[in-house]
């Protein structure tokens, strides 16, 4: 019998293949796995929204500017500002730096931890009503001392980077995962009987909702994916790619995965696997 979703016998989720990694270093204090957990959790949360949007009314420039000067969809503030809060309260983050704030953030107190964390939340938010794909890039570093983060903690290679990934949001959401350079993960977030069978229950001015981080899984689909030899090519006019949003977005958010990560030879290959699309004009 071949197995479909729901009859999969060789289930693993995203917590337990990063715990399995911990265990094989004998000087892990589980500070990571929490901080990646965190990250998936917002990213399943985001990705609902997603989905959603237009019933959300979520769609729509809000009021504000990122880093760039580019105006601010309300999608970017929600799904920062839900990253900025996981974060935090993983209290293991001392540094978080965003496209979307001008400057970077510094936890303290009971929320100081000791890694810093540089993300862009949600790329090609404004692209959303063209139904392309969007997506969250993030890297983290360990800080240098642990006692005076600064923000030269960030000004790094991606070579120094602890653990890396990117996420995208669209007929599925996809994750794919290295950590420490060693190997790429790519997971597939399941959904199970959410839609069909669990009811929302609304908390928080986010409207977070229970049981969350227990209903998606992100589920391993492949070990060190490989691009492929031969690809199935998605075709565009090269008369409307000047103009078309659709293009533009995966053109600046293939630039941007590749920017963030440059550096890591380690971490190139896992991009086109995620994106799996070879544009020809």
């Amino acid at each position: 019998m071949s197995e479909g979703a729901d009859t999969r016998t060789d289930i693993l989720p995203l917590t337990t293949n990063i715990l399995s990694q911990q265990q094989r270093v004998a000087q892990a204090t589980g500070d990571l796995t929490i901080l990646l957990t965190s990250i998936a959790i917002a990213a399943k949360w985001i990705s609902n929204v997603v989905r959603k949007a237009d019933l959300l009314k979520v769609l729509g420039v809000d009021s504000g500017t990122n880093v760039h000067g580019e105006a601010q969809q309300k999608l970017d503030v929600l799904s920062n500002q839900t990253m900025i809060n996981m974060l935090r309260r993983s209290a293991k983050t001392a540094i978080m730096v965003s496209e979307e704030n001008e400057e970077a953030i510094f936890m303290d107190g009971e929320n100081l931890g000791s890694y810093c964390v540089v993300l862009h939340p949600l790329e090609g938010s404004s692209n959303i009503d063209c139904g392309v794909s969007i997506g969250t890039i993030f890297g983290i570093y360990k800080l240098d001392n642990e006692d005076y983060p600064k923000v030269s903690d960030v000004l790094r290679p991606g070579t120094a980077m602890v653990a890396a990934g990117h996420l995208m949001y669209g007929s599925s959401t996809v994750l794919v995962l290295t950590i420490d350079g060693k190997g790429r993960y790519y997971f597939i977030l399941y959904l199970g009987d959410w839609e069909s069978g669990i009811g929302f229950t609304w908390v928080s001015q986010f409207h977070f909702p229970f049981g969350l981080a227990e209903a998606f899984w992100f589920l391993l689909i492949s070990h060190d994916p490989k691009t492929p030899a031969r690809h199935t090519p998605h075709q565009t006019s090269s008369f409307f790619a000047s103009s078309c949003c659709a293009w533009r977005s995966s053109d600046v958010f293939l630039q941007r995965i590749l920017s963030l990560l440059a550096g890591s030879k380690a971490l190139l290959p896992s991009v086109s696997v995620a994106v799996s699309m070879k544009v020809s004009t």
